[in-house]
């Protein structure tokens, strides 16, 4: 019972930390804060010129993180981006310090 309840405070701690990075990133994203996922599901602003799964390439290129296109879970999904939390804050805030500075060079933060 211990290790479980263990395991819910990090995924709650990662969830807020994913939540508090992207608020950040207001000009980037938009979102709701999930509530029985592992994952957040943000809007891409803006790039309406890339596909969804082009913006997650430029992602991987320019910022080197890894995300999800929406697209990949249908329809409904199109313009979006799954961003996981199923890891540890410092994984997490490592990517959003990556996400930050490809924001930075396109003046969006």
């Amino acid at each position: 019972k211990e290790a479980m309840l263990k395991f819910k405070e990090e995924f709650i701690r990662s969830r807020e930390t994913i939540c508090r990075r992207l608020d950040r990133l207001p000009k980037l994203f938009s979102y709701r804060k999930p509530h029985g996922a592992y994952y957040v599901f943000p809007k891409i602003i803006g790039f309406d010129n890339l596909s969804t799964l082009d913006f997650a390439k430029l992602l991987v290129d320019e910022a080197k993180v890894i995300t999800i296109p929406g697209s990949a879970m249908g329809p409904a999904g199109d313009r979006h981006l799954g961003l996981s939390f199923a890891a540890k804050s410092d994984y997490i805030n490592l990517a959003f310090d990556r996400l930050d500075s490809f924001a930075k060079n396109l003046g969006l933060l």
